[in-house]
């Protein structure tokens, strides 16, 4: 403003010109500058006029200066003395300095004393104020943070009261009447104080955000950690930072117990075996291994194998445990706190009414934002055990993207390593794959009833986490159960290698294999049930695949694992009855020397398999089939339809193998004794008792009856069947090589024929039956061919009529032929066919299996006994159009 006014010095023309005169014309300007230098001129004129009127006085006063000046030169009042006044001011001078040197100390003592006075007094008033920073600091020194927050307080609020500073968030505006009242000395001292008591307590709030980082502390002791924060006026959002500090240690902690296991799992070949034998799950372990599969009698490197295959699988269940409390551990407390923050217990102090409704709901969706992405932390947590699960299990698609991008990387290279899960034994691996369902099982149903407390708020991720959880238990589930039928079935493939050959204690035709091999199927069945998790096949309904513990592709994997484990097992035992590599067994040679048998090794083996294989199809397999439909809670009528066809296919091939063997010598015995003997089948002769080699044919078929009977009695009757298929056969090949037969030859085969069938009626089949019907077919046909040739040659049919009492004449030799071998062959009657542990059995064939001698012994013992007739035997079912071999009863029938 002074600028542009004229009478100031200040005064600048181009500043006037421009702001004032912005818009005037040139011409304007002209017509001013005329003005002003009239007005100029008109001024000078006046003055010069004022001169003029009063020059007189001009005059006197020029003249009064000069006698002035004069009169003070001529006195010596000069600027050099100070116009006379020099001496008076030395005079004062040296006065002012005597006095200052005399009461100065005084004045000065006198100073320091008010200012003392007034420090005490300040002092006095505010002895706390003063102390703050030494109390703070040894409250932070002894953790007593509970007395440093209201020290704290109490400070603020004199600080407040005393200069208006260090409440600025909290405090309205001071009055400026307080704070001028104090002076400025003072509210330096204050503030210099409390900036003091600033710094200590910086670093007590940064030893409770510290404190806050180690999440393992009780939740009571980091809430107070949290209230003592937000009393400290600190800027951060301590309960967020909790919230992180927790997600963070919480995955941290399951990595950590991770990267322990994945060490010990990749190192596991350097772990003491001691620490297995210390333990006494796994002594429980390996002696239940011992008795089902005898391992403690085989090499000493398998049992080192299975206890090294324990000690993995103990250490694959307690990582599993100890992830399921970690996540136990975190989750339910994760949701606590995530309440408390979203409903403000954890958060700062409330905002102010004065502040704006826009910085309130700008707080209010950060505060929402934040809790939301708790919650999410809390899912993580979840993702991130679900990515170890399958991890340690090899299950792919669990735990999401989101998991692995949260899950910190580890520096360890051993846990960066695939994790190596060793084949182990059916029972081992069942046991410890059942711990870790259950205990999944349970840390699931722990987080549902945490979820549903009214105390805990689980927002959006506790409904999810549930979810997640029970996915991964299906999941494990189904991995379980896949890895237990791989196991079950590799064992059932080499269960056969633990074959010892002792005889059952209550079962002596079978080995203790059978019983073996039946806890195994048994107890695996059991282990399978509880990894399904299905109680009861009423409460399960397979169409709803979603909604069951496992999808119905599992349960079609254990259906196939049971199917397969007893065919693998069955075909390990038609290795030990088939292999030519096992005929010099010294196992079987000392059973066979300790039992008193004189058996071939492969028979022994061939009978010994069979009868295992009959008790399992008879007995275990029905028991076992119940067993999978309960355990399973599935119809497995189509797998236990295909086993018993198996078995039974087996079992005929086994008994078929068996009997052909054995029958070799028979068939080259009938062969030649039927054709090779010299015997003249045309011409007439006396008829003859039966012939030795029938004989010896039958004798050695008791000796393999003696044998089947005492090492298999249950496959006695299809053995002796499957002998006569074949001998009646061979009968019926070797009758048909005849091209004529005279009556004396048809009657004297016809007896044979007779005395056979009869003999073996008890294990005479339909097919037997047929063939020695066509046998009779085909001596009537050589007869008829015999006949005719000799009435063409000779006309006379005296053999024809001769066939009637011939026939009769061989029935009375057939029944004496029968009586006087009744108890050489007596082995062969129905009463102890029908009852292969009765009057029959070892005592019957003398003890052993030597020869003939020992059964000829038995047969004399029992020819003290009333002789008689021989019981018949019970008349047998005969198929439709099946007609009993008798002999003709009249001669026109062979005319026809």
């Amino acid at each position: 403003e002074t600028v542009c006014r004229v009478s100031y010095k200040s005064f600048d023309a181009k500043v006037f010109m421009r702001d004032i005169h912005r818009d005037t014309t040139y011409s304007e300007f002209c017509r001013g500058a005329e003005h002003l230098r009239q007005q100029l001129e008109r001024r000078s004129e006046g003055m010069r006029d004022l001169v003029r009127q009063h020059f007189d006085h001009f005059v006197n006063a020029k003249n009064a200066i000069d006698d002035v000046h004069y009169s003070m030169d001529n006195n010596g009042l000069t600027a050099d003395t100070d116009y006379g006044v020099a001496g008076f001011q030395e005079r004062a001078r040296a006065s002012l300095d005597f006095t200052e040197t005399l009461f100065g100390p005084i004045l000065e003592r006198r100073e320091r004393t008010e200012m003392l006075r007034t420090a005490q007094t300040i002092v006095d008033k505010h002895k706390f104020f003063f102390s703050l920073p030494s109390s703070l600091t040894e409250c932070a020194k002894q953790r007593k943070y509970d007395l440093a927050v209201r020290n704290y307080k109490k400070g603020k609020h004199l600080m407040r009261a005393l200069i208006g500073k260090g409440s600025s968030t909290e405090s309205g505006e001071s009055s400026e009447e307080d704070i001028t009242s104090i002076p400025e000395a003072q509210r330096r001292l204050f503030g210099r104080i409390w900036a003091a008591a600033e710094q200590v307590v910086t670093g007590i709030r940064e030893d409770l955000m510290k404190q806050l980082e180690e999440a393992w502390h009780p939740l009571e002791q980091q809430e107070k950690n949290i209230r003592y924060i937000l009393d400290l006026d600190s800027g951060e959002d301590p309960g967020w930072h909790y919230l992180q500090s927790r997600h963070k240690w919480g995955v941290g902690l399951l990595r950590e117990t991770f990267d322990k296991f994945a060490v010990r799992m990749n190192g596991r070949h350097r772990v003491d075996v001691r620490w297995c034998m210390s333990n006494e799950d796994d002594d429980d372990d390996m002696h239940r291994l011992q008795i089902c599969t005898r391992s403690g009698k085989h090499r000493a490197s398998q049992a080192r194998r299975r206890i090294r295959d324990g000690i993995a699988w103990e250490l694959v269940a307690s990582v599993i445990h100890s992830l399921c409390d970690v996540l136990h551990r975190c989750v339910p407390t994760f949701w606590l706190v995530t309440k408390k923050y979203a409903d403000g217990a954890y958060g700062n102090k409330p905002v102010e009414v004065r502040k704006s409704i826009a910085a309130r709901l700008k707080k209010a969706a950060t505060h929402l934002k934040k809790a939301e992405e708790a919650h999410r932390m809390a899912a993580e947590l979840t993702h991130v055990f679900a990515q170890l699960v399958g991890r340690i299990f090899g299950i792919q698609d669990v735990g999401g993207a989101q998991s692995a991008a949260a899950m910190p990387t580890s520096k360890s290279r051993a846990s960066q390593m695939p994790i190596p899960l060793p084949p182990s034994h059916t029972l081992i691996l069942g046991h410890f794959l059942g711990r870790c369902v259950e205990r999944v099982m349970e840390c699931r149903r722990q987080l549902a009833a945490a979820s549903k407390e009214p105390h805990i708020d689980t927002g959006s991720s506790g409904e999810g986490i549930v979810l997640a959880m029970r996915s991964i238990e299906r999941k494990l589930r189904e991995k379980s159960i896949r890895l237990l039928c791989e196991a079950w079935i590799h064992d059932a493939q080499v269960f056969y290698l633990h074959e010892d050959w002792q005889p059952h204690p209550k079962h002596p035709e079978v080995t203790g294999q059978v019983r073996l091999i039946y806890r195994l199927h048994k107890r695996t069945l059991h282990l399978i049930g509880a990894l399904m998790g299905v109680a009861s096949r009423s409460h399960v309904n397979w169409d709803k695949d979603a909604q069951m513990p496992v999808s119905v592709r599992t349960l079609n994997v254990a259906c196939n694992g049971f199917l397969q484990a007893i065919m693998a097992w069955l075909d390990g035992l038609n290795h030990l009855a088939s292999d030519v590599k096992l005929d010099n067994d010294r196992r079987v040679q000392s059973i066979c020397t300790k039992r008193c048998l004189t058996v071939e090794i492969r028979d022994f083996r061939a009978l010994t398999a069979g009868a295992n294989l009959y008790r399992f199809h008879k007995i275990k397999l029905p028991k076992l089939a119940r067993l999978a439909e309960r355990s399973m809670a599935a119809a497995v009528t189509e797998e236990i339809d295909t086993l018993i066809q198996f078995s039974s296919r087996l079992r005929d091939r086994l008994v078929d193998q068996y009997a052909s063997r054995k029958s070799i010598p028979i068939l080259r015995e009938l062969r030649s004794g039927l054709l090779m003997d010299g015997y003249d089948w045309v011409s007439p002769q006396p008829m003859d008792d039966i012939r030795p080699f029938v004989r010896r044919i039958l004798l050695s078929i008791v000796l393999m009856h003696a044998e089947v009977h005492a090492l298999a009695p249950v496959l006695e009757r299809r053995t002796l069947t499957a002998v006569q298929d074949q001998l009646a056969l061979a009968w019926l090949t070797s009758h048909r090589e005849l091209d004529r037969v005279g009556l004396s030859g048809f009657v004297q085969s016809m007896l044979e024929t007779y005395f056979i069938q009869k003999t073996l009626s008890t294990y005479c089949s339909e097919l037997a039956e047929n063939q020695y019907r066509m046998v009779q077919t085909a001596l009537e046909q050589a007869f008829r061919r015999h006949t005719s040739a000799a009435n063409e040659q000779n006309g006379d049919p005296s053999e024809r009529k001769q066939l009637r009492p011939a026939m009769e004449a061989m029935q009375q030799q057939l029944t004496a032929c029968r009586r006087a071998c009744m108890v050489e062959f007596s082995c062969f009657r129905s009463s102890s066919a029908g009852n292969p542990r009765g009057s029959h059995g070892m005592h019957a064939h003398g003890g052993s299996m030597s020869g003939s001698g020992g059964h000829r012994h038995a047969g004399r013992q029992r020819g003290s006994q009333p002789t008689g007739p021989p019981p018949k035997p019970p008349a047998r079912k005969r198929s439709a159009g099946s007609t009993p071999l008798t002999p003709p009863h009249g001669e026109e029938q062979y005319q026809q």
